[in-house]
């Protein structure tokens, strides 16, 4: 927040006569997601449902994760779950060619992925996901809806550490990172623990408190070879006790799914040391005058915001045209009309005259 990796003019959580809690909140409102970017991302879906629904006429297609739960930044995702009956192979892989000849020539099928999706990247440089009969992600969404509609701080958490986690290349599944979904329940989990079980608001606490005591705990409290986390009650369960022991890997962060107790949503983030490594580091940070280096913009985030204002720029460019040449159109059409009239006119005097004589 106070490490600048990029020269922003003027950034406003670098304000010295703010309160910790008016940088943090200026923080949270420079990466949210701009109602110019909420409205793009809203018409990217209008735009792949046209196209999925030329393939499978039926097919419903719905938000899920940051964009259902409120919580979209710069660097989010867009997630997709395309509800159709009976969709097979033959119908998902011509979708992706037409998202190939439409949007994006890149996009990709996987198909052995634990759960099947298509991926591509937006000429944005937004990242879609669009999975099939995904009820699961629906349902964990809207669950997260309804836990921060009741504990409002919890929106606020869950957006700074997604960006936490964004600028130190730890947020891809993939490559061993932390997921939005594990990253979640690390945050309801702990605030029903620590708070919410002994009866105290975290809405009360300050944010930059808050912070500092989610890195300690998970950085190190949690004993990670030995529990498993029920995030909604903030109960502990033996790893044992669920069959989740790894014994080449006991330090892996287990995590049952609420909507899937037999799930543990948190068993690819494979690089769970490097991320318990950061958590303790930003907590040491946290507890210095310093504080505020914890968190900042980076290269990766400009140059997608860049991006993006330059697509936003080509539609606004095209839509402008468009209405300037149907301006255009219509004053040659009364153009036209005016002429078509004069000459009538002029019909009419001849004739008139003609008559006379």
């Amino acid at each position: 927040m106070g490490r600048l990796l990029v020269d922003l003019e003027e950034a406003p959580w670098n304000n010295v006569s703010l309160t910790d809690d008016e940088r943090i909140n200026a923080f949270i409102q420079f990466i949210q997601c701009t109602p110019d970017e909420q409205a793009y991302r809203e018409r990217l879906l209008q735009r792949i449902e046209e196209l999925v629904k030329e393939i499978c006429p039926d097919a419903k297609l719905e938000f899920y994760g940051s964009m259902r739960t409120k919580t979209v930044i710069h660097s989010s995702d867009i997630d997709i779950n395309m509800f159709q009956p009976k969709v097979g192979e033959i119908q998902k892989r011509r979708i992706v060619l037409s998202i190939r000849k439409h949007l994006s020539a890149g996009a990709e099928f996987h198909a052995t992925a634990r759960v099947p999706r298509i991926f591509f990247r937006d000429k944005s440089g937004l990242s879609v996901d669009i999975t099939f009969d995904n009820a699961s992600a629906i349902s964990s969404a809207n669950l997260q809806n309804e836990y921060a509609d009741n504990h409002p701080v919890f929106r606020k958490l869950f957006m700074l550490l997604k960006h936490w986690l964004f600028e130190r290349r730890l947020d891809h599944v993939y490559i061993g990172g932390l997921g939005s979904s594990a990253l979640s329940y690390m945050i309801i989990g702990w605030l029903e623990m620590q708070y919410h079980k002994k009866n105290i608001s975290a809405e009360q606490i300050p944010l930059r408190e808050l912070l500092q005591q989610f890195f300690d705990f998970w950085g190190n409290k949690w004993a990670y070879d030995v529990f498993v986390l029920r995030p909604l009650t903030g109960q502990l369960v033996t790893k044992q006790s669920k069959g989740w022991t790894v014994d080449a890997r006991p330090e892996l962060l287990s995590i049952e799914d609420p909507i899937d107790r037999t799930n543990d949503v948190a068993k690819q983030s494979f690089q769970i040391k490097m991320i318990r490594a950061a958590f303790v580091a930003s907590a040491i940070e946290l507890g210095t005058d310093k504080w505020a280096n914890a968190f900042a913009i980076t290269f990766d985030e400009v140059n997608m915001h860049r991006d993006f204002r330059e697509v936003l720029h080509e539609q606004k460019a095209i839509v402008d045209y468009g209405n300037s040449s149907d301006e255009e159109n219509i004053q040659d059409e009364e153009n036209e009309n005016d002429t078509a009239n004069k000459n009538v006119d002029s019909m009419d005097v001849d004739v008139d005259v003609a008559t006379a004589v």
